[in-house]
């Protein structure tokens, strides 16, 4: 079996009905704080050499590559004016601050997770990354996707609740329900080993080119958000992630090709409804 490595992005949805699912236990939580929940406030500033995915090279299936992704970094944005308006974040910094879990369990065991700001509407949020690379068996580069990305963007809440599905007193399958909120104001990659530049790139809510169009470049905040839903199921073997349909606005500020910038682009409504993704190992 193919090792399988899950990233996973805020996604979320209503509990699916099932007389079977009992939530994660809340024993060794209470346990360690005494009580049946948590408060966490958070003033972090992440990075990491590298993540490695690595093929297998066994039975003929793969041939033991992988993909490299260096010098990656998660800090705040330390900026206070996002999608054209003043002092969205009060007290900028390089570190990823503001923000607040809030990790609840109840009396059936479900366990929620609530992440919000502390003081401003949002979290201000910045990935960044160095090369992103196809590296072979030796760990030697092979292709080069990426030089570089950075992404900039803004977290307006994140709710997910847990639980698992029992049969015979044996786990069969772990669920989180998710709800997230957020935009991306910037974002930039840069694969010039290929030809391509994409700069000034965003991500945001149905009526934010609306809003972008009638207030001068400027959105109001409320329209700048995207707001997503779905459940990610772990069964065996498998990973299922299931969305709700949502409407996003999204643009490209700039798009180079061979070093000729070809123009900029906008997408108004890129409706995507209900889908279902199942990820696996292959056997």
């Amino acid at each position: 079996m193919k090792r399988l490595i899950l990233v996973t992005l805020g996604i979320a949805a209503p509990l699916a009905a099932s007389a079977d699912m009992v939530s994660l236990s809340e024993r060794s939580l209470t346990e360690v704080t005494a009580q049946d929940g948590v408060n966490i406030n958070l003033d972090v500033n992440v990075s990491v050499g590298e993540i490695r995915y690595i093929d297998t090279a066994e039975n003929g299936d793969g041939d033991g590559g992988g993909l490299s992704i260096n010098d990656i970094t998660l800090t705040g944005a330390n900026k206070t004016d996002f999608f054209g308006n003043a002092s969205v974040i009060t007290d900028p910094s390089s570190n990823i601050d503001n923000i607040s879990i809030q990790v609840d369990t109840f009396e059936n065991d479900r366990v929620t997770i609530y992440v919000t700001p502390l003081v401003d509407q949002y979290v201000d949020f910045q990935v960044t990354t160095g090369p992103v690379n196809i590296v072979d068996i030796d760990g030697n580069t092979s292709v080069n996707l990426i030089n570089s990305l950075s992404l900039t963007g803004l977290l307006g809440s994140m709710y997910a609740e847990i639980l698992e599905e029992n049969s015979d007193g044996q786990r069969t399958a772990a669920q989180i329900n998710l709800e997230l909120q957020f935009a991306i104001e910037d974002l930039d990659i840069d694969a010039s080993s290929l030809g391509i530049r994409i700069n000034n790139a965003f991500v945001c809510g149905s009526e934010c080119i609306e809003s972008m169009r009638a207030n001068g470049g400027r959105v109001d905040m409320s329209d700048a958000m995207v707001n997503i839903a779905g459940v990610i199921k772990t069964e065996t073997n498998k990973a299922i992630i299931d969305l709700e349909p949502f409407v996003i606005d999204a643009g490209i500020g700039s798009l180079i090709i061979g070093g000729g910038n070809v123009g900029s682009f906008m997408f108004d409504d890129i409706s995507l409804g209900n889908s279902v993704t199942t990820i696996s190992g292959k056997e």
